[in-house]
């Protein structure tokens, strides 16, 4: 990754991470942009858990040696014609982007404790996060066996965000998962997109890093409903609490929810 400096205007990007992931699973990480509250940023790229579209790069390298096992750029320029989109930061804005880290592991990575810094944007307006930390555990063996489960499925689907807009062999036979799975984000939106009953309760398992998107897909959830007084109270704790998914919530008022948007990709 080369070493440029942060942009002026676009502030360090603020990272959240989880407590515990688990190899061969997803590494989801909460990634918030920011500038300053007098300047609108035009045509920043848009990621999330499905694709980062060339938006991150990242720098990896083990805690206990300082050894670097991955050094990836962003996209220097933003290319529509290849599929990345844009988007616009508008004065003051915040945006929170979950992400998935797994694929920039190389292959065969062991568990341990790696460092990271993440760099986001083109060359222009590129920008740098402080240094965090990833606790990998090597899986037990009931994860194991999910993994040696869908090993298939994940090769032909190409990474764990693909994998999650592929519909499952039987859409009606939606089971929760507990707080511990670590596909446990994924599966909850492959039962959004696909079980026509979704059980709005199963979003409880979404915790910790996952509690403001969580939030963002039952408000989703309530507004296809039309369950609007639990909707409106609901969006009012999520502005107050997470101000980072205001434009989640922009989308859904205007009738383009992320579930709309993930279920047109299919």
């Amino acid at each position: 990754m080369s070493p440029l400096p942060i942009a002026p205007g676009l502030r360090p990007l603020a990272v959240e991470t989880d407590t515990v992931y688990i190899a061969g699973f997803p590494v989801h990480v909460a990634v918030t942009i920011a500038g300053p509250g007098n300047t609108t940023f035009h045509r920043l790229p848009y990621a999330d858990f499905i694709s980062d579209q060339g938006a991150f790069g990242v720098k990896l390298s083990t805690v206990a040696d300082g050894s670097p096992i991955a050094s990836i750029d962003p996209a220097d320029a933003l290319d529509e014609d290849l599929g990345m989109s844009a988007i616009t930061l508008r004065p003051g804005e915040q945006r929170r982007m979950l992400i998935d880290l797994s694929g920039f592991f190389p292959a065969g990575s062991q568990p341990g404790e790696y460092q990271g810094i993440l760099s986001y944007g083109p060359l222009e307006t590129r920008t740098l996060s402080a240094p965090f930390r990833l606790m990998i555990y090597a899986p037990d063996q009931g994860q194991k066996a999910e993994l040696a489960l869908l090993a298939n499925d994940l090769r032909e689907a190409g990474s764990w965000g693909q994998w999650t807009l592929r519909p499952p062999s039987n859409p009606d036979l939606f089971t929760a998962p507990d707080g511990s799975d670590p596909l446990r984000f994924n599966r909850i939106v492959k039962g959004l997109l696909f079980t026509k009953d979704f059980p709005i309760e199963a979003l409880r398992v979404l915790t910790g890093l996952y509690r403001p998107e969580g939030a963002a897909l039952a408000a989703d959830l309530l507004a296809s409903r039309e369950d609007d007084t639990a909707y409106r109270s609901l969006v009012d704790d999520i502005r107050q609490r997470f101000p980072g998914l205001e434009w989640w919530l922009k989308k859904t008022e205007s009738g383009a929810s992320r579930v709309r948007f993930y279920r047109s990709s299919l």
